[in-house]
């Protein structure tokens, strides 16, 4: 009996470091990645979990997170139980090999299952790499003319919804923000249609192996609490593929958040790149409140690279935002300043390391790195097609 037992774990070792070795070497293949993982492995699984997980709106995710760190605590638990009953001497029974083993079977379980659910996506080339930008080619006053551009239409955006909202008494220095009175999940319905919506040329050069999209698992994040003091407004299961989203984020962030966790859904690892089709499915939506905040999120992103870089400019276009938008932008800023913890700055670090590890060079610093992208789309917007 105890010679079957041997074998099998042997055999099991075996399968796991040959299965290890092979997902780890095929990360390296990038022909191998696009055109067998993305075109077809992918898709497939998207789709079934899609299927799965869609039927409910309770994150199965979760679930099965919590489900895991409840058994380490039991487990914990039952182990200092046993030091506390036989004292020190416990050690010495146990079998560190086969403590090692176990604990080795599950992490490349792990790796195994990750990486081929979904973590293939961080060996792809980011959008930037594709579409042949440079960093060095942004020129200062094409940001400015297209800051000011977006400026304008979040604006005029702005306006058009107080008037909506207002029952048409408005005036253009209201400081009145847009109030966003769609549910949870009304939200997450509209982010999927808004990629479904997305023109055509832009849906075969972004979404060209996953058409027709399927019934997306959006949901709410049953630890919304935890992750707002991680400092995450959400995040994508990797096991089940459902989007997570903070339910406990103001109203007017979660449009972009589901749209950004989605983009990771649909296969865009980048955190930049993700950002940037938050922005490009917003925007192309038909519903206005999703316009507006596609536009104020590249808006943001638009100012902290000219407050970063160029000082002297943020100083003069600063003031030609309605001061409703600005309220909105404070709103935003004063939940996470609420709720900052030095456990979020601990995360932050970590999942920080974890981008980089990944082929994120500029690891969290990455998320505002999509100027580039909205700069090129908008001046060579043939590039898309």
């Amino acid at each position: 009996m105890k010679k079957n037992s041997k074998k099998l774990k042997i055999t099991i070792t075996l399968i796991l470091v040959l299965s290890t070795a092979i997902t780890y070497s095929l990360k390296y293949t990038p022909n191998w990645i696009k055109e067998n993982y993305n075109n077809k492995i992918y898709p497939y699984l998207l789709s079934k979990h899609s299927q799965i997980w869609s039927k409910t709106t309770i994150s199965i995710g979760d679930i099965i997170y919590g489900t895991c760190v409840m058994y380490l605590i039991y487990l914990m638990y039952l182990g200092m139980k046993v030091i506390v009953k036989y004292n020190r001497s416990i050690f010495r029974r146990i079998k560190i090999g086969d403590a090692i083993t176990k604990v080795s079977h599950i992490a490349m379980l792990i790796y195994c299952l990750f990486t081929w659910n979904w973590g293939f996506h961080y060996n792809q080339d980011a959008l930037s790499e594709r579409l042949k930008i440079s960093s060095h080619r942004k020129k200062p006053e094409k940001l400015f003319e297209y800051t000011e551009y977006i400026l304008d239409e979040v604006n005029k955006k702005h306006l058009e919804l107080l008037e909506i909202q207002q029952k048409n008494k408005t005036t253009q220095d209201s400081i009145e923000t847009i109030k966003i009175s769609y549910t949870d999940q009304e939200i997450f319905e509209k982010s999927t249609q808004a990629y479904r919506n997305l023109p055509k040329e832009l849906k075969n050069y972004f979404l060209k192996d996953i058409q027709p999209i399927p019934r997306l698992a959006v949901k709410k994040s049953l630890i919304s609490y935890v992750l707002t003091y991680m400092g995450f407004s959400g995040y994508l299961n990797p096991f089940t593929l459902e989007a997570q989203i903070n339910s406990r984020l103001p109203q007017f962030k979660k449009i972009t958040t589901s749209c950004h966790e989605i983009a990771h859904q649909l296969g865009y690892a980048k955190e930049k790149d993700a950002n940037f089709l938050a922005v490009i499915s917003s925007t192309n939506s038909t519903d206005p409140y999703f316009q507006y905040n596609g536009l104020c999120f590249a808006l943001k992103y638009c100012l902290l690279d000219i407050k970063r870089n160029h000082p002297e400019y943020y100083d003069c276009i600063y003031p030609k935002i309605h001061k409703g938008i600005l309220k909105q932008y404070k709103e935003h800023y004063l939940f996470w300043k609420e709720h900052h913890t030095n456990i979020e700055v601990l995360f932050k670090k970590f999942y920080d390391t974890f981008l980089k590890i990944n082929h994120q060079k500029s690891g969290i610093k990455s998320y505002s790195q999509i100027t580039q992208l909205l700069l090129h789309y908008h001046y060579y917007p043939e590039s898309f097609k």
